[in-house]
């Protein structure tokens, strides 16, 4: 569902994605150790069976040598994160419900989005051999040192 959601960015951007599936924590593990040398990052998307020992993830990323990326914060060594704001997004949602549960027509509410976020760990870049350039550090929201 939610590659399905990136609609046909990976194209537009000129990215290949190829989804892999694992039930286990130690079968995800391998399959980063294993990865072909053609693959250039992990993109972790959460989940509850994997996300309690998202570390052992990030250091087979980190020994392999690639990028882990993910939409919500999993463990201090993944690389890049980019999603919502999810505690703005809780707080936007009360702030709305509160406004309901006063009388207003949600109808008559504005459309509001969450702001997204975007963390850099620079520590993790370098255990990889990456430089994350100033430019994209510029857009940086949060970077870990």
């Amino acid at each position: 569902m939610i590659l399905a959601g990136m609609g046909n960015a990976p194209d537009q951007l000129g990215l290949t994605l190829v989804p892999y599936y694992t039930d286990s924590v130690d079968e995800t593990v391998q399959a980063i150790r294993h990865l072909p040398p053609d693959m250039d990052a992990v993109l972790r998307i959460a989940s509850p069976t994997l996300d309690d020992r998202n570390a052992l993830l990030s250091r087979a990323a980190i020994e392999r040598g690639i990028p882990m990326v993910s939409s919500v914060p999993l463990d201090a060594e993944v690389l890049l994160t980019v999603g919502g704001d999810l505690r703005g997004a809780g707080e936007q949602t009360a702030r709305l419900a509160h406004l309901i549960f006063n009388g207003a027509s949600p109808a008559d509410l504005p459309v509001e989005t969450a702001e997204a976020l975007f963390t850099v760990n620079l520590e993790t870049a370098a255990k990889i051999g990456l430089t994350i350039p100033e430019e994209v550090l510029a857009r940086v929201h949060h970077i870990f040192r």
